[in-house]
């Protein structure tokens, strides 16, 4: 639940400064995910109070998120990755 806070301090302070765009695309998950659910909140939540639309763009995962962040041709800004992929990449750079 912690990190459930840190998060969405960040997504609100990250939408605050990105105020000159229509629209915010968010790479959640698969709809049967929790990340999908979570942007879902977000946007019902936060979304109403904000000048422009935030936009849950369903993927296949933390792995297909984490491609599109580190891909710098990719116009996705914002993504749910778990923490625990984080340290499985960090393994795998290690080892």
């Amino acid at each position: 639940m912690k990190y459930t806070k840190n998060i969405l301090g960040s997504l609100i302070l990250l939408a605050i400064s990105s105020a000159t765009y229509a629209q915010m695309a968010i790479l959640s998950g698969p709809k049967q995910a929790s990340q999908y659910r979570f942007v879902q909140d977000i946007a019902s939540i936060v979304g109403p109070s904000l000048d422009f639309e935030i936009v849950n763009t369903e993927t296949l995962g933390a792995a297909a998120n984490f491609d599109q962040l580190v891909d710098p041709k990719s116009p996705f800004k914002v993504a749910i990755i778990q923490s625990d992929f984080c340290i499985t990449c960090k393994l795998r750079i290690c080892v």
